[in-house]
């Protein structure tokens, strides 16, 4: 995936406002992928999703990777549970 491409959403909206973001949210990606032992690659698409609902809304947007990587652990604990 070239830089440009990390750095949009699917429609082309600008998911991360710089490549320090881009890497910040990444690195929370891959924590997320460790505590939650899911692939990055499985993750990736439900966290940048998380993620474009909290940008919309939030106006203070350096605790983001925190909020929206527990968030994302919520919804995937809450699908375990329903399928167990």
């Amino acid at each position: 995936m070239t830089m440009e491409q990390q750095l949009n959403s699917g429609n082309g909206i600008p998911l991360y406002d710089s490549e320090i973001e881009m890497r910040q949210h990444l690195a929370s990606l891959e924590m997320l992928s460790i505590h939650t032992g899911e692939p990055v690659e499985r993750l990736r698409r439900l966290y940048e999703t998380v993620l474009m609902n909290f940008k919309r809304v939030s106006t203070v947007k350096d605790f983001l990777p925190i909020i929206v990587g527990r968030r994302v652990a919520d919804i995937i604990r809450e699908r375990r549970h329903e399928t167990s």
